[in-house]
C-alpha cells in the first residue's frame, strides 16, 4: 500500500509526465514499492515485479486554442511540371481578320513541250533529224499501188493493181538522232506481168523499221490485185489494208488510200484489154511526219 505522501509524489510525477504524451503514447512508469520513486519506461514489462509497480496511461488533454500565425516563410523551389491536363472544349470561332497583302509574282517556269510544231511530207526517200525536246513523232504511211495487168490476148481484160496499205503510228524518237524515210515506189509493168508496189517505212538509226505500210499486189488476167496487207499483231494507232483492185478494165479505178491536195498516193494501176500491152503503173506511196 502507498502512503499519502508517496501518492502525491507519484501523482506529481505522473502529471509532469503527461506533458510527454505528445512524444510517447501510452506512457509507462515504474513506482518503487518501498521508496516511492518513479521512473519512466518504454514498456510496463521493464518494471521489476518484485520491487516496482507498473503503471500505464494514454489519456490526452483537450486541444488548446490555436496560436497566432507565424511569419511567412521563404518561397520554396518550383516543383516539377505535372502531367498535361485534358484538352478543353473548342472555343467559338473569332471574327475574320483583315485580308493580307498580295504577294509578289514568282519567276516564270520553264516552257513545256507544247503540241505539234512541225510537219513534213515525203514523196521520195529521205532522212529526218529529231529536233531538240522532241521525243515522239506521228508517222503516216501509204504503200505504193500495184501495177495493172496487160493480157496476151484480147479475150479477157487485165485486172487492176491493188492499193497500198495505210498506217498511222505514234513513234518514240531520240532528239538529235537521224531517221530514214523510205517512200514506196510503183513498179513498171510488162504484158503478162504482176508488178507489186513497194512498201513505205520509217526506220531508226540502225535501219530497223518503226512503222511500215505494205504495197499493193499487181493485177492478173481478169482479176484485180490484192491490197497491201496489215500485220495481224500491229500495235499502230491505225492500220488499214489496201483496197483490192478492180477485176476488169471497164470498172472504176480502185485502191485510193490517201489523197492530200488532190494527189492520189498508193493507187492501183489500171489494167488493159489490148493484146500484148502492159497495164499502167500504180501510184507511189507517201510518208507524212508530224511533230
Amino acid at each position: 500500500m502507498f502512503s499519502p505522501r508517496r501518492f502525491v509524489l507519484v501523482s506529481s510525477i505522473v502529471a509532469g509526465a503527461a506533458s510527454l504524451s505528445a512524444l510517447a503514447s501510452p506512457i509507462h512508469i515504474c513506482v518503487n514499492k518501498s521508496k516511492g520513486t518513479v521512473r519512466i519506461v518504454t514498456s510496463a514489462a521493464a518494471c521489476n515485479a518484485n520491487t516496482e509497480t507498473a503503471l500505464s496511461w494514454n489519456e490526452k488533454g483537450p486541444i488548446g486554442p490555436a496560436g497566432p500565425a507565424g511569419p511567412q516563410g521563404k518561397r520554396g523551389l518550383t516543383g516539377a511540371t505535372g502531367p498535361q491536363g485534358l484538352r478543353g472544349a473548342t472555343g467559338a470561332t473569332g471574327p475574320q481578320g483583315p485580308a493580307g497583302q498580295k504577294g509578289t509574282t514568282g519567276d516564270q517556269g520553264k516552257q513545256g513541250p507544247g503540241g505539234f510544231t512541225g510537219a513534213k511530207l515525203f514523196t521520195a526517200n529521205g532522212t529526218w533529224i529529231a529536233p531538240a525536246t522532241i521525243t515522239h513523232v506521228m508517222v503516216e504511211l501509204v504503200g505504193a499501188g500495184g501495177g495493172g495487168f496487160g493480157p496476151f490476148g484480147a479475150e479477157t481484160g487485165g485486172g487492176q493493181g491493188g492499193g497500198g496499205a495505210y498506217t498511222k503510228a505514234l513513234v518514240p524518237v531520240t532528239p538529235g538522232d537521224t531517221y530514214t524515210v523510205i517512200v514506196g515506189k510503183a513498179q513498171a509493168t510488162l504484158a503478162g506481168s504482176q508488178a507489186a508496189g513497194a512498201a513505205s517505212a520509217f526506220e531508226d538509226p540502225k535501219f530497223s523499221a518503226l512503222a511500215v505500210a505494205a504495197g499493193g499486189a499487181g493485177g492478173f488476167e481478169g482479176t484485180g490485185g490484192a491490197g497491201g496487207v496489215v500485220d495481224a499483231e500491229s500495235t499502230d494507232l491505225f492500220a488499214s489494208p489496201g483496197l483490192v483492185g478492180a477485176n476488169g478494165v471497164t470498172e472504176d479505178p480502185n485502191g485510193v488510200q490517201l489523197v492530200p491536195n488532190g494527189v492520189e498516193y498508193g493507187l492501183g494501176g489500171q489494167g488493159t484489154a489490148a493484146s500484148n500491152t502492159a497495164g499502167s503503173m500504180g501510184s507511189d506511196g507517201a510518208v507524212l511526219l508530224t511533230w
